[in-house]
């Protein structure tokens, strides 16, 4: 590997995004063994943090765009999601309404195990694209983090924030 993929790594955004998006991934893929008490507390907790990391991200220039590569298949998404909504049962659909609806429009019914699932879906393929320790899978791996952030997994964290701050304070007496 080169001095510039090397400087790319050492970077302390993209190293605490990596560390914070290699946990959320593992802590997802061992969810089936936690009660969704645990699940919701950790993900209160970590969601913020994603986000921040998330937003710290630096764009990255791609000299090879071939190099970016999926790895996530469609069963994997399908597992994750399931298992995750078997877990959350009734707590699994929230309401929300989106930012650019028109101030009439009612709420849409989201699922925490869809946003959950497509989160680790863009979280994991660029962590496995990094693994393939080259610089244009590093550099294909960083941008597209920092892109999807932008366009898809952060507007996720911020409902997923949003629900499970709902779900964990709905019952409680301030």
């Amino acid at each position: 590997m080169d001095n510039e993929s090397e400087n790319l790594l050492s970077q302390r955004s993209i190293q605490e995004m990596v560390m914070v998006a290699n946990e959320f991934c593992h802590f997802i893929e061992n969810a089936e063994n936690q009660s969704v008490e645990i699940i919701l507390s950790v993900l209160q907790k970590m969601m913020p943090l994603m986000y921040l990391k998330g937003s710290l991200l630096p764009t990255i220039e791609v000299k090879n765009e071939d190099a970016l590569t999926f790895f996530v298949t469609e069963e994997d998404w399908t597992n994750i999601y399931s298992m995750l909504k078997k877990k959350l049962q009734m707590d699994d659909l929230f309401l929300f309404v989106e930012d650019d609806a028109d101030k009439d429009e009612v709420p849409s019914q989201k699922s925490i195990s869809e946003d959950l699932a497509d989160v680790y879906q863009d979280l994991k393929d660029c962590l496995q694209l990094l693994k393939l320790n080259t610089k244009d899978a590093q550099e294909n791996s960083i941008s597209e983090l920092q892109k999807l952030f932008i366009s898809h997994w952060g507007i996720r964290v911020c409902r997923l924030q949003y629900a499970i701050h709902f779900i964990r304070n709905n019952h409680k007496k301030v």
